[in-house]
């Protein structure tokens, strides 16, 4: 599972759950990248792109000015994070990795939401949530800042607070590193499974 703090709506998690676990809230929908049409993915990844530039030039004005309003009213969260991260964002390779979006637009109001998202006939399904999440539509991106002595992981969540309107504006905003130690995930998952193998569950 993946715990991240999102600012803008409180906390947020990714975890993976077996598809027979997965009852969205009703009124909610979510659709991965590859069941959006062309002109979806390419909307959004425009969006997440013009915003990781920005962070990367430590530009939080223009970033603010493509936030949404609730939360650019307070934006000196987000303004202390791209500040921390522009260095380690300098000549690296920025890949829109992961797209989902999530349709909220039936809520009656405000509530904590769950959005379930994966192809039917896939086993595994990815879970988002969403404390208090007003009526609307948005996504989430994430950004993988690669190639560089320090990799991170930039999520976002953007709202398109303009209906009929493909503008996407960020909603929230979070930076995570993508290894510890100087190794990343697979590195730790490798090792563990090496220690579960010899019986040694404290180190795995």
């Amino acid at each position: 599972m993946r715990r991240v703090a999102g600012m803008g709506f409180g906390r947020w998690a990714i975890p993976i759950l077996p598809l027979a676990m997965a009852i969205p809230a009703f009124g909610v929908s979510c659709i991965t990248q590859s069941q959006m049409n062309a002109q979806e993915r390419d909307a959004l990844r425009q969006a997440a792109t013009g915003i990781v530039g920005n962070v990367e030039a430590a530009n939080a004005e223009a970033v603010k000015a493509q936030t949404i309003g609730s939360v650019a009213a307070q934006f000196e969260g987000i303004a202390g994070s791209i500040q921390s991260v522009s260095p380690s964002l300098q000549h690296a390779t920025l890949t829109v990795d992961e797209l989902y979006a999530l349709d909220a637009t039936e809520l009656k109001s405000a509530q904590d939401v769950q959005f379930f998202c994966g192809l039917p006939a896939s086993s595994l399904t990815v879970e988002i949530d969403i404390p208090n999440l007003p009526p609307g539509k948005y996504a989430l991106a994430v950004v993988h800042a690669t190639g560089v002595k320090n990799p991170q992981a930039l999520s976002m969540v953007l709202q398109n607070d303009l209906p009929g309107s493909p503008t996407w504006k960020l909603a929230g905003f979070f930076v995570r590193p993508m290894t510890m130690g100087g190794e990343d995930g697979i590195w730790f998952w490798k090792r563990a499974r090496e220690y579960a193998e010899k019986k040694e569950s404290w180190n795995a």
